[in-house]
Formats: structure tokens, sequence, C-alpha cells
């Protein structure tokens, strides 16, 4: 099995090794975090594809608060997704 990232659409593909992107947090479009639950036993593995969403209305505050480094970059590309509230 392979994971990757920095491809902007989730992918699970396997013949005969498994490829494995997540999508880009954020930049989706929505707001939502997205992972993979990998568990191994016995030599055999199962994957499970989780999206949790999140409340971004206060995102501009909170990287403010805590002072994020980058951060006005940061909100600047995703401000089209997260508008300042």
């Amino acid at each position: 099995m392979i994971l990757y990232d920095h491809v902007y659409i989730y992918s699970d593909q396997s013949d005969p090794v498994r490829y494995v992107n997540l999508d880009l947090l954020g930049c989706n479009g929505r707001p939502e975090t997205q992972f993979y639950h990998l568990e191994i036993r016995s030599g055999k593995y199962s994957i499970t594809h989780k999206k949790i969403p999140f409340d971004p209305t206060d995102l501009h505050q909170v990287y403010e608060i805590r002072q994020v480094p980058d951060r006005k970059n940061i909100l600047k590309a995703f401000s089209k997704q997260f508008p300042k509230k």
C-alpha cells in the first residue's frame, strides 16, 4: 500500500499495489477533514476512509489568537472557501 498526497482529488486504486490519496484538507471547497483508519491484524489490513466536518466560522479569529505562522498567506489562500465572517 502506498499513501500519497498533494493531488487534488480523492483516489483509491489497486492493481497489484494499492495507491491511496486523501484529497487535500479544506482544498475541496467543503469544511471537512479527511483521513484513513488503517488496521493491520494477522498479516491482513483493512482501510476505512473517514470524513469529519468542521465549523470554519471562527477560523480567522483562531489563527490570530494562536499566532499561526504565515497565517495571512494561509487565510488568503483559503479566503474563497472560508471567507472572514
